[in-house]
């Protein structure tokens, strides 16, 4: 996005964006962070776990500092998925309801501000590998926690 782009977007707008970018590249630190601490601890797979969560994270990070139109479909199929596997588990019992629904609000939120704001974002709404890969790291990363309980 052009710097006379973004002096179009308004700021009450452009700076939830660059706030929740900065928020989600301190978070893709931290699992930085964990995955340098378990590796030196030999423990690989969860290495590999907080790994992905990483790569989640930039991803995520990346998308809301550019603003770019595939974080609505990403953070919508996400919603999904976090629906899905919190009502698993809460049947499982290896989850309250309100835990379930702190995160599903906040996904949920995120995602509404995604979606109210898409015509001031920037790009496609399908770019296959960026959505591709948010899937499979999320995929990887949700089985991996699975296997290891």
């Amino acid at each position: 996005m052009s710097e006379l782009e973004i002096n179009k977007i308004p700021l009450k707008i452009l700076l939830p964006y660059r706030i929740l970018g900065v928020i989600f590249g301190i978070v893709t630190l931290w699992n930085l962070l964990a995955v340098l601490s378990f590796s030196l601890r030999h423990f690989f797979v969860f290495a590999l776990i907080y790994t992905a969560y990483a790569c989640l994270g930039g991803i995520l990070a990346y998308g809301f500092w550019k603003m770019k139109k595939w974080i609505v479909p990403l953070l919508g199929s996400t919603a999904i998925v976090v629906i899905i596997l919190n009502i698993i588990n809460v049947i499982r019992g290896t989850q309250k309801i309100s835990q379930a629904l702190i995160g599903f609000v906040i996904l949920g939120a995120l995602f509404l501000l995604a979606y109210f704001s898409r015509k001031f974002l920037d790009g496609e709404y399908k770019n296959f590998k960026v959505l591709g890969l948010f899937l499979a790291l999320i995929i990887f990363s949700q089985a991996a926690t699975i296997l290891l309980k």
